[in-house]
Protein backbone atom coordinates (compact mmCIF):
# COMPACT_ATOMS: atom_id res chain seq x y z
CA UNK A 1 0.00 0.00 0.00
CA UNK A 2 1.48 3.37 -0.79
CA UNK A 3 1.32 6.56 1.27
CA UNK A 4 1.19 9.85 0.54
CA UNK A 5 3.52 11.03 3.25
CA UNK A 6 5.32 8.81 6.12
CA UNK A 7 5.80 11.33 9.33
CA UNK A 8 9.31 10.34 10.41
CA UNK A 9 10.14 9.84 14.45
CA UNK A 10 11.93 13.40 14.80
CA UNK A 11 8.96 15.64 13.52
CA UNK A 12 6.66 13.08 15.57
CA UNK A 13 8.68 14.39 18.38
CA UNK A 14 8.57 17.91 17.67
CA UNK A 15 5.13 18.36 16.45
CA UNK A 16 3.18 16.09 18.47
CA UNK A 17 0.26 18.75 19.12
CA UNK A 18 -0.33 19.45 15.79
CA UNK A 19 -0.14 15.82 14.44
CA UNK A 20 -3.04 15.16 16.91
CA UNK A 21 -5.24 18.36 15.72
CA UNK A 22 -4.14 16.91 11.95
CA UNK A 23 -5.55 13.47 12.53
CA UNK A 24 -8.87 14.75 15.03
CA UNK A 25 -9.99 17.59 12.02
CA UNK A 26 -9.07 16.17 8.67
CA UNK A 27 -10.76 12.60 9.86
CA UNK A 28 -7.68 10.96 8.27
CA UNK A 29 -5.05 8.61 9.22
CA UNK A 30 -1.70 10.12 10.00
CA UNK A 31 1.03 7.54 9.06
CA UNK A 32 3.95 7.28 11.33
CA UNK A 33 7.59 5.84 10.65
CA UNK A 34 10.96 5.55 10.78
CA UNK A 35 13.48 5.39 8.04
CA UNK A 36 11.36 5.74 5.83
CA UNK A 37 8.87 2.71 6.39
CA UNK A 38 5.03 3.40 8.15
CA UNK A 39 5.02 2.11 11.66
CA UNK A 40 2.27 3.31 13.44
CA UNK A 41 -1.01 5.30 12.39
CA UNK A 42 -2.59 8.22 14.34
CA UNK A 43 -6.42 8.50 13.81
CA UNK A 44 -9.43 10.10 15.75
CA UNK A 45 -10.89 8.36 18.07
CA UNK A 46 -14.33 8.77 15.78
CA UNK A 47 -12.44 7.13 12.81
CA UNK A 48 -10.98 4.27 15.39
CA UNK A 49 -14.65 3.40 17.23
CA UNK A 50 -16.22 2.85 13.47
CA UNK A 51 -13.62 0.67 12.22
CA UNK A 52 -13.43 -1.50 15.54
CA UNK A 53 -17.18 -1.37 15.47
CA UNK A 54 -16.61 -3.19 12.11
CA UNK A 55 -14.10 -5.37 13.12
CA UNK A 56 -16.32 -6.97 15.58
CA UNK A 57 -19.38 -7.16 13.81
CA UNK A 58 -17.53 -9.65 11.24
CA UNK A 59 -17.85 -12.77 11.88
CA UNK A 60 -15.81 -15.30 13.27
CA UNK A 61 -15.03 -18.69 11.53
CA UNK A 62 -15.63 -21.19 14.18
CA UNK A 63 -13.48 -23.82 12.97
CA UNK A 64 -15.31 -26.63 14.54
CA UNK A 65 -17.89 -25.64 11.90
CA UNK A 66 -15.42 -25.97 8.95
CA UNK A 67 -14.25 -29.20 10.04
CA UNK A 68 -17.72 -30.60 10.12
CA UNK A 69 -18.88 -29.38 6.87
CA UNK A 70 -15.76 -30.37 5.26
CA UNK A 71 -15.93 -33.84 6.94
CA UNK A 72 -19.79 -33.94 5.46
CA UNK A 73 -18.85 -33.32 1.97
CA UNK A 74 -15.80 -35.88 2.07
CA UNK A 75 -18.49 -38.14 3.29
CA UNK A 76 -20.66 -37.33 -0.15
CA UNK A 77 -17.22 -38.19 -2.21
CA UNK A 78 -16.95 -34.28 -3.37
CA UNK A 79 -14.21 -33.10 -3.86
CA UNK A 80 -14.66 -29.89 -6.25
CA UNK A 81 -15.73 -27.85 -3.40
CA UNK A 82 -14.61 -24.29 -4.12
CA UNK A 83 -14.06 -21.18 -2.03
CA UNK A 84 -17.07 -19.42 -2.99
CA UNK A 85 -19.42 -22.73 -1.96
CA UNK A 86 -18.10 -22.92 1.40
CA UNK A 87 -18.20 -19.15 1.67
CA UNK A 88 -21.83 -19.47 0.87
CA UNK A 89 -22.53 -22.55 3.39
CA UNK A 90 -20.94 -20.18 6.05
CA UNK A 91 -23.31 -17.10 5.08
CA UNK A 92 -26.24 -19.63 5.33
CA UNK A 93 -25.70 -21.26 8.70
CA UNK A 94 -24.35 -18.24 10.45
Amino acid sequence: MQYTSIIPMREIQRNYSALIRQARFSRRPVVLGSHGRPRAVLMDIGSFQRLTDKSSSVQKIQWKDVSKFLSSIASQGRQDLSLADFIRHDRRTH
